[in-house]
């Protein structure tokens, strides 16, 4: 779980880096939230829900189907870092949502930047095989 949150954390590190260099070239959208309060409140609210149910799926379920509710979590993340961040800027799900050109160049910039340092390495090192990834039969 530790080696988790440590890639959760260099995703989102790596996000914001890039979100830095391409905001630069691209004037961001600007979106105005008028109770930032109460969306603070509800992306608190889905995060510790994000949380919880994995919890909840294991107590009751075991490991069957873990492989799916384990994705919650790292939704959670960016809920809470929207949830802490929307006193000063605007959240990335509220970008996503009113299509932001600058975040959305970020994530798939991203993506593709930790696809190609982290996966890449592996297909011909085989150090780890995946197992119960989440949607693999389709």
């Amino acid at each position: 779980t530790i080696i988790n949150f440590a890639i959760i954390v260099l995703v989102y590190e790596t996000y914001k880096i890039i979100e830095y260099f391409i905001s630069k070239k691209i004037k961001p959208k600007e979106i105005v939230i008028k109770n930032k309060f109460k969306v603070q409140k509800i992306l608190i609210s889905l995060a510790i829900i994000g949380f919880i149910i994995p919890l909840i799926n294991f107590i009751f379920f075991g490991t069957k189907g873990t492989n799916y509710t384990m994705l919650l979590p790292f939704l959670s993340v960016f809920f809470l870092s929207d949830a802490y961040l929307i006193k000063f800027k605007t959240p990335i799900t509220f970008d996503i949502i009113k299509h932001n050109r600058v975040s959305i160049y970020s994530i798939l910039i991203t993506s593709f930047l930790i696809i190609f340092t982290h996966e890449l390495i592996n297909t011909f090192a085989y150090e780890w095989r995946y197992i119960n990834i989440p949607f693999m039969q389709f």
